[in-house]
């Protein structure tokens, strides 16, 4: 007969289901990421033949099959280029690229989601010199 040490695992999510045992709001469910048992075993053996397959892909697209060329070039090209534009310093130079015709609307607003993510990263800098201040003016 062995001991067993029986540990307190508490499952933090087991109050977040509804009655019918569902997934409450506050229950992610399955980690974020998480593959299935087949995934990861596809994943594996495509893996371990990448190499090959590229070969053989990349010699069907020299042959003239399109499909092949066309998966290979999905596969290298981003989706998206980036816009090429060097004078943006503010957000109101989006809008005159826009109108110019210098960017699409969908590249002006990434854009412009991206300014006003480091403008709020500079007000976050800014407030934490300010605190740091107040701090040491209270410490005094």
């Amino acid at each position: 007969m062995t001991d067993r040490i029986e540990a307190d695992i508490t499952d933090p999510y087991a109050d977040t289901r509804d009655a019918r045992g569902r997934f409450g709001s506050n229950n992610p469910g399955k980690p974020r990421g998480a593959r299935s048992q087949l995934s990861r075993k596809a994943f594996t053996t495509v893996s371990a033949s990448f190499d090959q397959i590229i070969a053989i892909l990349i010699g069907k697209a020299l042959n003239g099959e399109t499909d092949a060329a066309k998966l290979l070039l999905s596969m290298v090209l981003p989706k998206t280029p980036p816009p090429d534009v060097d004078d943006l310093d503010a957000p109101e130079d989006i809008i005159a690229h826009i109108n110019a015709g210098n960017l699409t609307p969908e590249d002006g607003q990434r854009l412009a989601a991206m300014f006003k993510t480091i403008s709020e990263a500079g007000e976050l800098g800014r407030i934490r010199d300010k605190l740091e201040l107040l701090e040491a003016i209270l410490n005094k």
